[in-house]
């Protein structure tokens, strides 16, 4: 999915990915839903449900996406599956295309019993765009794409897995929309029967070509990422997803007609700094190694409470065009920076989930307790609290742990965070610290205070 240009860091980062990401808008029928023809300039109106779809952006199957996948699968309309990405050598013009696939579990798939769409991410292209160009002796840009997509249904078909769309996740300039139109139209000749759709920016909405762009998708419809990432400088509100701009993009693209989705996020990142406050990189997966001694992190995320009423305003009142949304990405269990499942299960309801902190002991050893906060709620909840265990036998040793730092008598330990706290996701639990109580035998409790 997109996060843009370097030039605005639009770092797609789906896997990480500019992370755009794209799946077209699939036909699927949703009860109970009601169209209201407006005498405004706004266009015919929609509202209750809407299919709500997932991407899979993982370049690596390993156990836990598969596990997600298996859990989580059949709680969307669709699962739109990043199948290859494509980077151009640098001379473009040659038409050299580096093609990545992905080793897809169709099985894991297939075992949903959901429908299922291939997403292809294309990189940056300073080539010509005509599909066939004139006077080469190699297949223009497009024509590499076309076959591209045909292979990866092959490969699909051959693992018994039908899939009803094929989607193209392209960057492309704003200038070249027209000819990139053709691109689509001939990877869709090329798959047919099977659609093909494509994910936009919402700075295309305005572009000449753009509206003859979204209507060569047909019944497939684009996907309207409103979530990207530009490049920030020290100090100033980094954000993913501005509600209002979102909203925004949503209306003007109703008025063009042609069905969309609405891409929204569930990622973050964590954005880096040298010393000088110069933007140094990002990541979605915890502090790269390369960053400097002394680099200053900051974090940007997507944030359930703002996400949740966008949700919850569309499923009242939408352009009749939208047909639904997607969401980047799908939980999985090792992704750091990405919405636990209770989080986004709530978030698709149109709810703002809550946080709810606990505190656990459990007896490690004789004499010995761990001191843990759990997570119970559906949102994230941040450690912010003290943790205070008390014991009537009396408290011989103590040691705090994980970012928290311990205070001890005789008939109670307290355990505060150092600094500000961290957050902890949706069912995470954190170890704090331990202490070792006089009588083994002892129950003992513990409570938070904010």
């Amino acid at each position: 999915m997109r996060h843009g240009r370097l030039a605005k860091l639009n770092v797609r980062l789906r896997g990480i990915g500019r992370w755009r990401v794209g799946m077209g808008a699939l036909a699927i029928p949703v009860c109970g839903v009601g169209l209201i023809f407006s005498s405004g300039s706004s266009g015919p109106r929609a509202s209750g449900g809407m299919t709500q779809d997932v991407y899979i952006w993982q370049r690596v199957w390993a156990e836990p996406v598969r596990t997600a996948v298996t859990e989580y699968g059949k709680s969307f309309q669709a699962l739109a599956v990043l199948g290859a990405q494509v980077s151009w050598d640098q001379n473009a013009a040659a038409g050299l295309p580096r093609v990545m696939r992905v080793g897809v579990d169709w099985a894991a798939l297939q075992a949903t019993g959901q429908p299922v769409a291939i997403a292809i991410r294309v990189n940056e292209y300073r080539g010509n765009y005509d599909f066939e160009k004139p006077g080469s002796s190699h297949a223009g840009a497009g024509q590499t794409l076309a076959e591209l997509a045909a292979s990866l249904l092959e490969e699909a078909r051959e693992r018994g897995v039908a899939v009803v769309e094929v989607q193209i996740d392209f960057d492309a300039a704003e200038s070249k929309l027209l000819a990139y139109r053709a691109w689509v139209e001939a990877i869709g000749q090329r798959i047919s029967p099977v659609a093909v759709g494509i994910t936009v920016l919402p700075s295309w909405l305005d572009a000449p070509g753009f509206e003859a762009l979204a209507r060569s998708t047909g019944s497939a419809g684009y996907v309207l990422q409103v979530h990207s990432f530009e490049k920030p400088a020290l100090g100033e509100k980094m954000t993913l997803c501005d509600p209002q701009a979102a909203r925004a993009a949503v209306e003007k693209a109703g008025k063009i007609g042609a069905p969309f989705r609405v891409a929204l996020p569930t990622y973050g990142y964590l954005v880096a700094f040298d010393g000088g406050g110069k933007f140094i990189g990002l990541s979605a997966e915890g502090q790269r190694a390369h960053w400097p001694a002394g680099a200053m992190v900051r974090e940007v995320r997507a944030e359930p409470a703002e996400i949740a009423p966008l949700v919850s305003g569309w499923m009242q009142d939408r352009p009749a065009a939208m047909t639904g949304l997607i969401w980047y990405r799908l939980p999985i269990e090792r992704d750091a920076m990405n919405w636990r499942w209770p989080t986004l299960a709530a978030v698709m309801q149109g709810r703002s989930p809550i946080g709810d902190l606990k505190a656990a002991v459990t007896a490690e050893e004789p004499g010995v307790r761990r001191v843990e906060l759990i997570n119970h709620g559906e949102g994230e909840a941040r450690l912010d609290g003290t943790v205070f265990v008390s014991s009537r036998s009396g408290v011989e040793a103590a040691d705090g742990l994980g970012g928290f730092a311990v205070t001890w008598g005789e008939a109670e330990a307290r355990f505060a965070p150092i600094g500000r706290g961290r957050r902890l996701a949706a069912g995470e639990r954190v170890t704090v610290g331990w202490l070792r109580v006089k009588d083994a035998t002892e129950e003992v409790r513990a409570d938070v205070a904010r």
